[in-house]
């Protein structure tokens, strides 16, 4: 696969090759498969978030990001690319590693403790976040009715989770730590949108083995938390006793793959504030 943003020559959506659409239609495209995909992970991530690895959110995570890697490695293959080998490159992928490990982790808690909804709506605050992280890694300027798009979304977020915390009330589901949590999560997966724009703007390695490579490290960082903690001993046993969880979550790290390429692929052609502006319209059908 070629670089994206190198030659502009190519773009690839889940092995489909959309290059010849125009970017009106590339955008239609790239848009319907993030809210496809994405909105049934959200289902599924609340069915396995609450129900029998409802403790077990680290390895959740270290799962997920393991068959990212796997997805990646296979469309590597598929593709016939080849790793870049260049060190330049490692430094770069280590931070993007981290930050998405950090930022999975944390979202895979938040869904543990908080309804999903309200991660939902918190979780649309972050094109805030990617607009002051790429004021601050990619010198992005922007417009005021961009800063003032942003602001409303985040009111939006602020009135819709109040209104799910009434409705909630009786359950006392949300506690002020798992808002704590769901807000370190969107504070990481913000600045990672323009980091991994950042890594592919390089034109030095395609999008695919950004994944790769990136999915790799961060879930070796999630299997060494999720051991410290003692999860790990506690998910093979529960994994024993209850088989068709692995099931579950697998079903869901594949949609939430599907869901992240096409978000990735957004980044690279259009832009992480675009991208993640998508993402907000696809949080709203979510909660609704």
């Amino acid at each position: 696969m070629k670089n994206l943003r190198d030659s502009k020559t190519e773009l690839v959506l889940w092995g489909l090759n959309i290059t010849a659409f125009s970017p009106h239609m590339k955008l239609v495209i790239l848009a319907l498969a993030m809210m496809t995909s994405q909105i049934m992970h959200g289902l599924f991530t609340e069915y396995v978030a609450q129900g029998a690895l409802s403790q077990l959110m680290w390895s959740s995570a270290a799962i997920e990001l393991s068959a990212y890697s796997l997805l990646a490695a296979f469309e590597l293959k598929a593709g016939n690319d080849n790793i870049s080998r260049s060190p330049s490159r490692m430094p770069e992928y280590c931070v993007i590693a981290i930050f998405i490990s950090l930022g999975r982790g944390l979202t895979w808690v938040a869904y543990a403790s908080l309804s999903y909804p309200t991660v939902v709506v918190f979780k649309s605050s972050k094109i805030l976040i990617v607009m002051v992280s790429g004021l601050l890694i990619l010198r992005k300027r922007f417009r005021l009715v961009q800063y003032a798009a942003g602001v409303l979304a985040v009111t939006g977020l602020y009135l819709v989770s109040s209104a799910d915390g009434q409705a909630n009330r009786q359950g006392a589901k949300d506690s002020r730590t798992g808002i704590v949590v769901a807000c370190l999560a969107t504070l990481f997966e913000g600045i990672v949108s323009n980091l991994q724009e950042r890594s592919l703007r390089g034109g030095k390695g395609s999008l695919v083995e950004m994944l790769f490579v990136t999915n790799c490290m961060g879930s070796v960082l999630l299997y060494l938390i999720a051991a410290a903690n003692g999860e790990m001993r506690v998910f093979v046993g529960e994994i024993d006793r209850s088989p068709a969880s692995i099931a579950w979550l697998l079903i869901t790290v594949v949609l939430a793959y599907g869901g992240t390429y096409a978000f990735t692929a957004c980044i690279a052609e259009f832009g992480a504030v675009v991208a993640t502006g998508l993402g907000i319209g696809r949080k709203l059908l979510s909660v609704l």
